[in-house]
């Protein structure tokens, strides 16, 4: 078995179907990968659709949770099912292209390359996740770097380039050598969102690095509600502040001082300004700065409530 395709699901049978549907038209023999469905103990129908599914696809496997354990968890539960040399995680709510197995398995003809991610792009076209859109897009990168005529991407045009990050979370639909897990450890299965970002900090005292494919894309459902984004943002800022105490070289702010309070209120309005240096026009920085402010409250906001928790609450379990 060339790779294993770890899909975490719960309670999102619709999104679900269309995730299994693009991964069931690759461009690629089906008898040389695998999909396994992780169902973190859904409520809806999720079981009776792959159940389906299986029945004229025999590389789908199911696997379910009996109690909701988080999406660390699931992955986990996956990769240590899985039969593949490579893994490849795939959110539940990503349409991929047809050639993303076969793009994968080209560039780990490189053997210097361990962990491949690629960009993400919003399905849905409305303004809301075109506010999301924007904020992840801009926020990603801090360092890169350009490698220009990658051989190892066959029929891939020459103007095309791949990106490489020192540290980039490894998520979007990352693919990993199987060996990096055996290396590293799995998931923390303590995080209830970041997962990723912490697994990332953790490649990044080795020699890995991870390499972002910026001309695949893959399509995924953001979500059309602002508040609940925000409190996804509050949510990551929260598990930042714990990332924090497991990796030293994580650069989050944290509130233990007056220095750092300064620091953190400071970042609240220069980092949408950062976000807005991208845009094309006056009239875009002015319509999105409100928004990306809102969303670095929130996370900042984050950072905050998880600080404060340590603090009063001796029982906190990292």
């Amino acid at each position: 078995m060339n790779i294993s395709i770890v899909i975490p699901t719960y309670n999102r049978r619709d999104l679900l179907e269309r995730c299994l549907s693009s991964l069931l038209n690759q461009d690629y023999p089906r008898n040389k990968y695998e999909i396994i469905v992780v169902d973190d103990c859904s409520k809806d129908n999720t079981k009776e659709l792959v159940k389906k599914l299986q029945l004229k696809n025999k590389n789908i496997r199911y696997i379910r949770h009996e109690k909701n354990k988080g999406v660390a968890a699931a992955r986990n539960t996956g990769i240590k099912n899985s039969k593949g040399r490579i893994i490849a995680i795939v959110a539940d709510d990503y349409i991929l292209p047809k050639d993303y197995i076969k793009t994968i398995i080209r560039s780990f003809r490189n053997k210097n390359i361990s962990l491949v991610n690629f960009r993400i792009i919003g399905d849905n076209n409305n303004f809301i996740s075109k506010i999301f859109q924007n904020y992840k897009d801009y926020g990603l990168f801090v360092s890169v770097y350009e490698k220009k005529n990658s051989s190892f991407f066959i029929k891939i045009p020459s103007k095309k380039i791949l990106k490489k990050s020192k540290i980039i979370p490894a998520s979007g639909a990352a693919a990993f050598k199987k060996q990096i897990f055996k290396k590293f450890g799995f998931f923390d299965e303590n995080l209830r969102t970041g997962e990723d970002t912490d697994f990332g900090y953790r490649l990044d005292k080795s020699d890995i690095r991870i390499y972002y494919n910026n001309y695949i894309n893959v399509h995924h459902r953001y979500r059309n509600n602002f508040l609940r984004m925000m409190k996804q943002l509050f949510g990551y800022g929260e598990s930042c502040y714990y990332i924090k105490k497991k990796n030293s070289n994580c650069e989050i702010v944290i509130p233990n001082d007056f220095a750092n309070f300064l620091r953190l209120i400071i970042e609240i309005f220069y980092r949408p300004i950062q976000r807005c240096r991208y845009l094309k026009s006056l009239r875009e920085i002015i319509i999105y700065y409100p928004f990306f402010f809102l969303l670095d409250l929130s996370r900042v906001f984050g950072i905050f409530y998880g600080y404060k928790e340590d603090v009063f609450n001796s029982n906190t379990n990292i």
